[in-house]
């Protein structure tokens, strides 16, 4: 992936726009669908939507377009939750499995542990404290 200036542009943007977030979201969902611990959450959804939501909520994430794409991750989640056993410890190997992909995609660790980190803030909107 190609760098682009840290000091102006958002995290959307250094990771390459829509086209990086698309790389980003392939590969990610390659090693999602290959965990041991996470594949099982994938195996009755159709993965391509999934992905296309995840490219939408990335982009917004990083700071690229709004699309108020109205999705809320709670909601999103909540059955994975109920039926699957969804718990703490399955984010914890996303975001393991986050920054391995984003390292195999050559990103600088600079701006892999940004993009962790804004991920990370999402705990609890994808797990919500009873």
């Amino acid at each position: 992936m190609r760098p682009h200036d840290t000091q102006t542009s958002s995290l959307y943007q250094q990771l390459g726009g829509e086209a990086g977030v698309q790389t980003f979201v392939g590969a990610l969902y390659f090693n999602l669908l290959n965990d041991e611990h996470l594949s099982r959450f994938f195996a009755d959804v159709d993965v391509a939507r999934v992905m296309h939501h995840q490219e939408v909520l990335l982009a917004e994430l990083l700071g690229g377009e709004d699309t108020s794409s109205g999705l809320v991750l709670a909601e999103a989640h909540h059955l994975l939750i109920l039926s699957q056993g969804l718990r703490e410890w399955h984010f914890d190997v996303l975001l393991r499995i986050v920054e391995r992909t984003l390292k195999d995609l050559n990103v600088s660790s600079g701006l892999t542990a940004a993009v962790v980190a804004r991920l990370s803030a999402k705990r609890r909107a994808v797990l919500p404290l009873k």
